[in-house]
């Protein structure tokens, strides 16, 4: 599996269509779609790190919500 497909099926599993701009936006659209009161799955957490990383990757001006 390449990494264009991960990055899609990382989306998916998100329930997302399309690259957010951000991280901060990122973690917007996922809480729209996954609420904080249910627990998350071990794909569904690794999707979120992927697409995160990504974001990081490829210069994401969220430098204020970096780990």
């Amino acid at each position: 599996m390449g990494p264009r497909t991960e990055y899609w099926a990382a989306l998916a599993v998100l329930g997302l269509n399309t690259m957010p701009r951000s991280r901060r936006d990122l973690a917007r659209l996922v809480a729209r779609c996954h609420p904080a009161s249910q627990p998350w799955s071990a794909e569904q957490t690794a999707a979120y790190r992927q697409l995160w990383e990504e974001l990081e990757m490829s210069g994401d001006s969220d430098a204020t919500l970096a780990a």
